[in-house]
């Protein structure tokens, strides 16, 4: 059993972290107020999600979203097979669909109550037998949607892998490792087209999460994968060659010596922490907000070690970073344009430099960090013996 405290600072408009006061922003830390939320003992606390406009939270089997697509602390509808979430897929501005532990895929609708009030919920989708998905008998285990709308599917599947050719999908590798379905929208993957392209990674994935333009995914060997469009190479870490262009994914050639354990991405910034606690970043920055690149804008696409010492927990956002390390410090880096690194409303920016994220926290046995596009969110989970 465990009592559980969130807390949250940035963006604000849609009231997703206090109503009361919305469209304003929260500028520094500030506790997320739900009944469901209070301090009686709770058993089962999954994570935060956070989007531009909505935090999702699953707790005690209850999803609560609170924001645009809020229900007035209501948790959103779910259908009684619904286990618990496994993946959330999300374009950065919104929730589109979720797996669940049983790889059901669950997509976000609206009910009408009444003339006045309606509520969110998920429902189960159904694919046609016609579709890709059902056709290829996938049961998917990951999902992530690019701001550009392209969709990576992870899904386990009987049979040979298969790759593109021409017009055709056909036989192309038997050896075990992991299918990445490349979707052109969420729409056309739930409508049952057929991918784009099937790309083959040499290993079991274990995370799959979307930038603007690229895809980042986590291998169980520690390998570090990214592919996505040409013209953003930046967001890849890694130069595309002729043998390795950018659309097909390809290790991180800086991250090959390391045994990489945890990966996080904003629009155009990419982070990753190895095995021995050590943090590396790449990508493009807004001038004057991620001032960790050599150059901002463009960006170069080379990957940086940052000087912070025992990285246990890395969370990355549009413009910002925040970093937790194993004395539950929190680090800050980049923009605190809305507020998102609590640093309060004078504080535009960190000028460079990593900086120490204000402890309002009290001293919990469990400390998480994560951010959202313009938030950063901070767990506390107390543990109460039984």
């Amino acid at each position: 059993m465990f009592t559980l405290r969130i807390y949250a600072s940035g963006f604000n408009a849609h009231g997703q972290i206090d109503p009361q006061i919305k469209p304003c922003d929260i500028t520094t830390f500030s506790r997320i107020q739900s009944k469901y939320l209070e301090d009686a003992p709770l058993e089962i606390f999954h994570s935060t999600i956070a989007t531009w406009s909505d935090f999702l939270i699953e707790v005690d089997g209850k999803i609560l979203l609170r924001g645009f697509r809020g229900s007035n602390d209501q948790p959103a509808v779910v259908p009684d097979s619904f286990d618990s979430i496994k993946c959330v897929a999300d374009n950065g501005s919104e929730f589109l669909s979720l797996i669940d532990s049983n790889g059901v895929i669950l997509t976000l609708c609206q009910s009408k109550l009444s003339d006045q009030t309606c509520e969110w919920g998920f429902v189960q989708h159904q694919f046609s037998e016609s579709s890709f998905v059902v056709r290829k008998h996938l049961v998917p285990t990951g999902i992530a949607i690019a701001n550009n709308d392209q969709v990576c599917l992870l899904a386990h599947c009987q049979g040979s892998v298969t790759a593109r050719k021409g017009e055709g999908l056909t036989s192309n590798q038997t050896e075990t490792g992991q299918e990445l379905y490349i979707f052109p929208s969420h729409g056309s993957f739930l409508s049952g087209e057929w991918p784009l392209i099937v790309h083959w990674i040499p290993s079991h994935i274990e995370c799959i999460l979307a930038m603007s333009t690229a895809f980042i995914a986590l291998a169980q060997d520690g390998k570090v994968y990214t592919f996505g469009d040409a013209r953003h190479p930046a967001s890849l870490g890694r130069t595309p060659t002729a043998e390795h262009p950018a659309t097909a994914p390809h290790p991180i050639d800086a991250l090959e010596e390391h045994k990489v354990q945890k990966i996080a991405c904003g629009k155009w910034i990419g982070a990753a922490v190895t095995t021995e606690q050590d943090l590396y970043i790449w990508g493009a920055g807004k001038p004057g907000t991620t001032a960790c690149f050599e150059k901002a804008g463009d960006g170069d696409g080379i990957v940086r070690p940052v000087d912070i010492d025992d990285v246990v927990q890395i969370g990355v956002g549009d413009e910002h970073i925040v970093v937790r390390t194993g004395l539950d410090t929190i680090w800050g880096f980049g923009s605190n344009e809305y507020g998102q690194l609590g640093l309060g409303v004078e504080v535009k920016d960190t000028a460079g430099k990593w900086t120490k994220l204000a402890d309002v926290f009290g001293q919990p046995d469990t400390l998480d960090v994560q951010a959202g596009p313009l938030t950063t969110l901070v767990t506390a989970i107390d543990i109460r013996e039984t």
